[in-house]
């Protein structure tokens, strides 16, 4: 039970990050989406709301529950002290604070380096679509590699530093016992 409840936590939060993400990155640009991604589209609508809805599931659920199921690995798996689900409230918060920044920072170089002719929209995606919201769509690519590669560094060390701290754990109530 207490396996599955980190599972469902992490992904929840995840989710919950993701719908934020993807909504305000349609209210944006949608065509990010409608363009870039429409094969994707369940429902077909321009609506904020629904893009956010879909891409965070398509695009997060796999992220959250991968990332959660890691997490009840390393907490839960072995002969160690297991860390209860609550532990995990913080450190993921603090996982999606990284990852937001790393979208920031993505979207930031990204508008700015369209703006400037450094990254320019490729020729694939520019097709259909107003010149003012080129630096938008690429920003938004930008931001979701940074997500992405944020979520991908930041779980690794989540992992880490919880195997890390049942060991410290362990050894904690081994030297109570001694």
């Amino acid at each position: 039970m207490e396996f599955s409840k980190i599972i469902f936590g992490v992904l929840g939060a995840v989710m919950g990050f993701g719908f934020l993400y993807e909504t305000l990155s349609a209210i944006w640009c949608a065509e990010y989406f409608t363009l870039g991604q429409g094969a994707l589209m369940i429902v077909k609508s321009g609506a904020p709301a629904w893009i956010g809805l879909q891409f965070s599931f398509l695009g997060w659920s796999w992220v959250g529950g991968a990332l959660g199921c890691a997490i009840a690995v390393a907490a839960r798996i072995g002969g160690e002290v297991q860390i209860k689900p609550a532990f995990f409230v913080r450190p993921v918060a603090a996982l999606l604070v990284f990852v937001a920044v790393a979208v920031f920072v993505g979207a930031a170089a990204g508008f700015y380096g369209e703006q400037s002719g450094r990254y320019p929209l490729m020729t694939q995606w520019a097709g259909g679509l107003e010149r003012e919201k080129h630096a938008p769509y690429v920003a938004l690519q930008w931001s979701h590699a940074g997500a992405y590669a944020a979520t991908l560094i930041g779980g690794a060390a989540l992992v880490a530093w919880t195997w890390r701290k049942r060991r410290i754990f362990t050894e904690m109530v081994n030297a109570g016992r001694k």
